[in-house]
């Protein structure tokens, strides 16, 4: 009965073996099956593919490799709540020593990279500024707002804690009776004389909200009716131009060119916004005013475009374009360009700048 025995267990293995096949799929019924499932898929799904992989591994295994990084909101720069500065004159906290780079300036509530590039045959210094909170966003000037104040660039800029400044819109040459104008600082409406709440309407003007937003109006049109509905969010407002982008569109600057004499060649400057709490200031080098070097102001609007400014705004050019970072040593700027070569650096009335909002007593 021993051999039977033995005969039937190997023909039961036998049977075993042959039917594994039937149970288990090979690599290639596999590959078919997924082949066939993907076709099913773009047919219900309009060519959607299945994750094979992730069919595999679950969904908490595949996102466990993921950094916090990764989470964050595109590095988005973040404070707390009471680090916001105050929306007035106030002095912000001065620059912290050690978090200037090589190119720029960065810590937890701003980011600062100059980049100098050659376009139009000129060099074109372009400062990327990223900040925590609209506050840091902020203008000085050289006096009192009534005064007919002027001191340098580099000597505002120190007095205030500015990370980088730029010139402004020499506010105080548009006070006479033919160039009225709306100039707002740090939420301060100038008061240099009974007419300077009124809107000009040569010139375009640039109010910066209480976000950090900008919002231009040619020939200052409509501006009024802005200020009358939104008076409480207006913490800038600078009258000059012309507007070189809004709204992400070049506007069309041969209809000024006999306010702005745009056509020529010029050193320019120009302040836009690229995005929320995001912006670049721009100077555009010449080396002699008049030579044939600089920019037109459409060629200045097309760099702001390049640039990715969705706002973009001419400011004072000539020997008043100028822009610094101040830096640590009191007697030599970090980074300092001006428009003309030519010709020294001016006194202006005023700036606009942006500084860090870490309280010095924050940092270790």
């Amino acid at each position: 009965m021993k051999i039977p025995v033995r005969v039937l267990l190997v023909l039961m293995c036998a049977a075993l073996i042959v039917s594994i096949p039937f149970f288990l799929s090979s690599p290639t019924m596999l590959s078919e099956a997924q082949e066939e499932l993907v076709d099913n898929q773009k047919d219900d799904d309009d060519g959607v593919e299945l994750d094979f992989g992730r069919l595999f591994v679950s969904v908490a295994t595949a996102e466990e490799n993921l950094t916090i990084e990764d989470l964050e909101e595109d590095g988005k720069l973040s404070i707390p709540d009471e680090w916001a500065l105050p929306m007035d004159f106030s002095l912000a906290p001065a620059p912290d020593p050690d978090h200037f780079t090589e190119n720029g300036y960065e810590d937890q509530s701003i980011r600062v990279r100059i980049e100098q590039k050659e376009m139009y045959n000129s060099k074109v210094n372009v400062a990327y500024v990223e900040i925590a909170d609209a506050s840091q966003l902020r203008t000085a000037t050289a006096g009192p707002l009534s005064a007919k104040k002027a001191h340098y660039v580099e000597t505002i800029a120190r007095n205030n804690h500015a990370v980088i400044a730029m010139n402004g819109d020499d506010y105080i040459k548009t006070d006479n009776s033919k160039e009225k104008s709306f100039e707002v600082r740090m939420a301060q409406v100038v008061t240099q004389d009974h007419k300077r709440n009124k809107a000009y309407k040569l010139y375009d003007t640039l109010v910066i909200d209480n976000k950090g937003n900008f919002h231009l109006f040619p020939l200052s049109e409509g501006l009024m009716d802005y200020v009358s509905q939104n008076k409480n969010d207006i913490v800038q407002a600078l009258t000059f131009g012309p507007s070189l982008v809004i709204d992400g569109e070049i506007q069309d600057l041969e209809k000024r060119k006999s306010v702005y004499a745009g056509t020529h060649k010029n050193p320019r400057s120009a302040i836009g916004q690229t995005g929320p709490l995001s912006y670049v200031m721009v100077i555009v080098e010449a080396k002699k005013r008049g030579d044939g070097t600089g920019v037109t102001h459409t060629e200045l609007a097309q760099i702001m475009l390049d640039l990715g400014c969705k706002q973009a705004f001419n400011l004072d050019g000539g020997n008043s374009a100028e822009m610094i970072i101040p830096g640590p040593d009191q007697d030599n700027a970090a980074f300092h360009c001006k428009g003309d070569n030519s010709a020294n650096v001016r006194p202006q009335s005023d700036i606009i700048f942006f500084a860090t909002a870490v309280p010095e007593e924050e940092r270790k």
